[in-house]
């Protein structure tokens, strides 16, 4: 546990130095985004539901990795002032999003299987170990992957986000999490309903 245990105590150290600059400085925060509180609250139910595992011994080092991330989103939210502040932050969470769903492909092939664990029945788990657990995640980021893709400006920027999205999107199917495919159907249903409503016809022939 040593290793997970100094990212615990780094990421509260990070978040006190947050707290205080916060206070000292007596500035406006910019407010919370609904993706970062959707992260927080994921984060939060993986350390619950690692909680309630049999194995408890084994369970602690996800348990420990889960609290730090949620630590390090709250103290990284304290320190987002503008919204450039939070385009970066959105994009840093986008990027970890497309390499998980990057590992979550390459599990189907048992290619790198020294580094990327392998899939469990053709089910790929990602890095979380429960086709659930990352077919969740990977769902939180699609909206803003696809918010990305169709306000960015330049050409490299869309093509990288429509990358990113097909690949959330396949890593999703690879999963083969019924929840995961039912939410991710509601999803693309619900995005092409507010085209058609705000009248948006060259999205929805892009999408």
């Amino acid at each position: 546990y040593e290793s997970t245990t100094l990212i615990v105590s780094l990421s509260l150290a990070f978040l006190l130095s947050s707290l205080i600059s916060f206070r000292t400085q007596n500035t406006e925060r910019y407010p919370l985004s609904p993706i970062s509180f959707s992260l927080i609250l994921f984060l939060g139910w993986a350390v619950l539901g690692y909680f309630y595992t049999v194995d408890q011994d084994n369970s602690m080092t996800a348990i420990l990795k889960h609290f730090g991330g949620a630590i390090l989103l709250l103290g990284l939210s304290l320190n987002i002032k503008e919204e450039e502040h939070l385009q970066r932050f959105l994009g840093v969470a986008l990027f970890c999003a497309g390499l998980m769903s990057v590992i979550a492909v390459v599990q189907q092939f048992d290619a790198f299987s020294a580094i990327i664990p392998k899939a469990t029945a053709y089910m790929s788990t990602g890095l979380y170990g429960h086709k659930n657990v990352l077919a969740t995640y990977l769902l939180l980021h699609l909206p803003l992957a696809i918010y990305f893709y169709f306000s960015s400006q330049t050409r490299n920027k869309k093509f990288f986000t429509g990358i990113l999205s097909i690949l959330i999107v396949v890593a999703i199917i690879f999963t083969r999490s019924r929840g995961g495919l039912i939410v991710l159907g509601i999803q693309l249903l619900c995005i092409l309903v507010y085209f058609i409503r705000m009248r948006e016809h060259a999205k929805i022939r892009d999408f």
